[in-house]
Formats: C-alpha cells, sequence, structure tokens
C-alpha cells in the first residue's frame, strides 16, 4: 500500500466519523411503576431538554404522558414502532410517560425502562424560538428523524 492509499484511506474515515449530526448520549431516567419520569428542563437547559427515544421492542407503542393522578393527558399521545426514533422536548420538570400496547378493545401497559431507550444528544442546538413542550419529530428511522430535526431546528 502507498503512501497516497493510506492518505485516502485515512480521510475516508474522518468524513465518516464526522458525518452523523448527532451522538446520542444514553441517559439513565427513574423508572417508577414501569413508567419513565424524566427530569425535563434544568437551570443548564433553559430552552428544555431535548430526549431521543427508540423503541428496542418487538411491539408498537403509545408513548403517552402521565397526570398527577396516572392518567392519561390528552393531545400527548406518539405512536412509535419497533427500531424507530421520536423526539420530546421538555420545558417542564418531573415529567411522567406510560408504554402501553394497544389491541382491538384492550390496552397492554409495558414497563417503559425496557421497551424503549433513552438518549439526549450532545452537542445539540435549538435554532427556533419555540416554546413549550412537545414531540419534535415522531415515529420514524433514524435516518429521516435527523432530518426532520434538522427541519425542526435543531442542529
Amino acid at each position: 500500500m502507498t503512501k497516497n492509499h493510506i492518505v485516502a484511506i485515512l480521510m475516508l474515515a474522518s468524513s465518516f466519523s464526522f458525518a452523523a449530526p448527532f451522538t446520542c448520549v444514553p441517559m439513565k431516567v427513574k423508572v417508577v411503576n414501569h413508567h419513565l419520569v424524566l427530569e425535563g428542563a434544568s437551570a443548564s437547559t433553559p430552552q428544555g431538554q431535548l430526549y431521543f427515544f427508540k423503541n428496542t421492542s418487538k411491539q408498537s407503542l403509545w408513548l403517552d404522558r402521565l397526570n398527577k393522578k396516572e392518567s392519561a393527558s390528552a393531545g400527548w399521545s406518539s405512536y412509535l414502532r419497533p427500531t424507530n426514533w421520536t423526539a420530546l422536548l421538555l420545558d417542564k420538570k418531573e415529567f411522567t410517560l406510560s408504554c402501553a400496547v394497544l389491541t382491538p378493545g384492550k390496552v397492554d401497559y409495558v414497563n417503559c425502562g425496557q421497551a424503549i431507550s433513552v438518549c439526549t444528544p450532545a452537542h445539540a442546538a435549538l435554532t427556533t424560538n419555540h416554546k413549550g413542550s412537545y414531540w419534535v419529530a415522531e415515529d420514524l428511522p433514524w435516518d429521516v428523524f435527523v432530518k426532520m430535526l434538522s427541519k425542526r431546528g435543531v442542529k
């Protein structure tokens, strides 16, 4: 192998290592009664905390916010198929999510700690002025997910 070949290989390898727009840092989250309890916004994240969720189970899931009475909150459901990703921006504290499998006439709650993985993007910045807590991108394969995040102001 010549010196030119080695230089070309190193240049190609370095371009791939910087090609991924996000590095997802796994997060340890609190699981209470099979529900995820997310810390949410803090002093270090004034625009809110961005969470990425990946469905690691073999079933499609509904992620839903629980209110104080441990019942679902209208408008907070997000459908997530196996291996797909969803992103949630939270400007609230202590946000609890349930995970459920819906079949005709039946809702089976599953352990969120076992059904989804949670991470946060390293070095991501929000370039939008949107305020509040909302689903930024929902139920997408990783490559499409990353493009959607970019369209929604996550860089």
